[in-house]
């Protein structure tokens, strides 16, 4: 996945924080994505663990 550079800093910055590495936390995103009945995707308030 491509991400630009300010996003990819935040997701750094995060994974920093929290121990973790950015894929994993980009993997515990994905488990948390939803469809909705319009088709947008939806993340519900997420925190990394």
């Amino acid at each position: 996945m491509w991400l630009n550079a300010d996003t990819s800093r935040r997701l750094r910055a995060i994974a920093s924080r929290t121990g973790l590495s950015a894929e994993q936390i980009l993997a515990q995103l994905a488990d948390r994505v939803r469809m909705d009945e319009t088709g947008a995707l939806t993340v519900h308030t997420f925190a990394p663990h």
